[in-house]
């Protein structure tokens, strides 16, 4: 809020102090202005509301700052930079060494002229989930419910022992290499092994893999379970303002189940038969893309009123995005006249 010279300011200060002390915490006043994120380090924060913003020219002085001051010391805000704005030494400040940081100092961000990416995206928040929130409130502000929280790393599980499974079956994988490199496969492994040393090594695999889901699955139980009981959460709404995850594994286990996704990442992931095959995709959807730019009339009347609105690059973007393999590979031989090449080797 800008100064100007013709504010009101004690009416400005009366309006100020009602409204935040209406609210008993910070954090239940930023659910009022939409705020997406807070970020640990300072008071970083991105809004999909367009009206609210922060004016860089100058900053209305007196009483206000000093209420202002007040609320973030009783939060607990002792090492804030606050820069109120327009402190020019000799002038706005007549201090021999003046610097509107003497203070506190808060930098703003004018997405719409900066030449960077915005800091939101930069510390992870896709601009097309912040574009969604700015209609259909995502309450990103807090954290997921417990059943969001635990079906996010059942799901991260589940993907895991898939593509242990298929790495396995394709040979991608060594078994050796695997069980003693991760100690959640080669521990239920040995055991089996132990148990029925005639069987077939795929039976061993079968049972490893449902000795691996049983203890991430059994682990995330328990210590969830306790976290729950830590925190004191016995709603839905003290699941989500607990100041952190509530659904978790425990230290040991997720140490573990790191080891795991480095090997897969190392050993499966970047494999050299699978970067052959996610080169040949890649040629794929650049030639896409390329054909899309080079003539728009080529995509579908959707995708084109879709780019009128939010440009060619997000509508061509998006459209390629929900295409499934095969269409792709269709699209590619209408829009080029060639096959893939992996698909003439096929043939």
């Amino acid at each position: 809020m800008a100064g100007g010279g013709a504010l009101d300011r004690q009416g400005f200060v009366d309006e100020w102090r009602g409204y935040l002390e209406s609210f008993e915490t910070i954090d239940e006043a930023q659910m009022h202005v939409n705020l997406l994120e807070r970020w640990g380090d300072g008071e970083v924060v991105a809004s999909p509301n367009r009206a609210l913003a922060i004016d860089l020219d100058g900053y209305a002085k007196g009483v206000a700052l000093d209420r202002a001051a007040a609320i973030l010391r009783a939060q607990g805000v002792t090492d804030a930079l606050v820069n109120i704005g327009g402190a020019i030494p000799g002038s706005g400040d007549m201090s021999t060494f003046g610097a509107p940081s003497k203070f506190s100092y808060l930098a703003a961000e004018n997405e719409a002229q900066s030449p960077w990416e915005p800091l939101h995206m930069e510390r992870g928040l896709p601009r097309a989930i912040a574009d969604y929130s700015r209609g259909h409130d995502l309450d990103l502000w807090s954290h997921p419910s417990a059943e969001a929280q635990a079906g996010a790393i059942s799901d991260d599980i589940a993907y895991d022992a898939h593509d242990i499974d298929d790495g396995l079956s394709s040979g991608l994988l060594d078994p050796e290499g695997l069980a003693a490199a991760v100690a959640l496969f080669g521990e239920p492994l040995g055991r089996a092994r132990e148990r029925w040393p005639l069987a077939d090594p795929r039976r061993h695999h079968t049972v490893a893999l449902r000795g691996l889901i049983n203890d991430l699955v059994t682990d995330l139980i328990e210590t969830t379970s306790a976290n729950i009981v830590a925190a004191e959460a016995s709603s839905v709404t003290a699941v989500r303002d607990a100041g952190r995850l509530l659904a978790s594994l425990s230290s040991r286990v997720a140490a573990e189940n790191r080891a795991l996704k480095a090997y897969l990442r190392t050993h499966l992931y970047e494999h050299h038969r699978i970067e052959r095959m996610k080169d040949k995709a890649r040629r794929v959807l650049q030639a896409l893309c390329e054909r899309y730019f080079e003539n728009p009339k080529l995509l579908p009347e959707v995708a084109r009123r879709r780019s009128e609105a939010e440009g060619l690059h997000r509508a061509i973007a998006d459209y390629i995005a929900g295409m499934t393999d095969r269409f792709a590979e269709q699209e590619f031989e209408r829009l080029t006249g060639h096959q893939p090449a992996w698909k003439r080797a096929r043939d």
